[in-house]
């Protein structure tokens, strides 16, 4: 899972919660930025400034294969 965060220092960051670490720096805008906005499907960013702009972006990220909570294979229905 990806989050953003926008900043008054003119960048967009992405984040993995899993491991708390920066992925992705977009600088792309003069002017803060003051929201971010993913697309549901695309590895895609719509990030809005105070530069009067708005900027889509694409970003790669690798994302872990996500691994199961509990082994259920010892388990048994009843």
């Amino acid at each position: 899972i990806v989050l953003g965060t926008a900043s008054a220092d003119h960048t967009a960051l992405l984040w993995s919660i899993e491991t708390g670490k920066c992925l992705v720096k977009y600088a792309g805008h003069v002017g803060s930025v003051n929201s971010i906005k993913f697309h549901p499907s695309e590895q895609l960013a719509l990030t809005a400034s105070g530069d009067q702009t708005a900027h889509i972006w694409r970003y790669v990220v690798q994302l872990p294969t996500p691994q199961p909570v509990a082994d259920t294979s010892g388990m048994t229905r009843s």
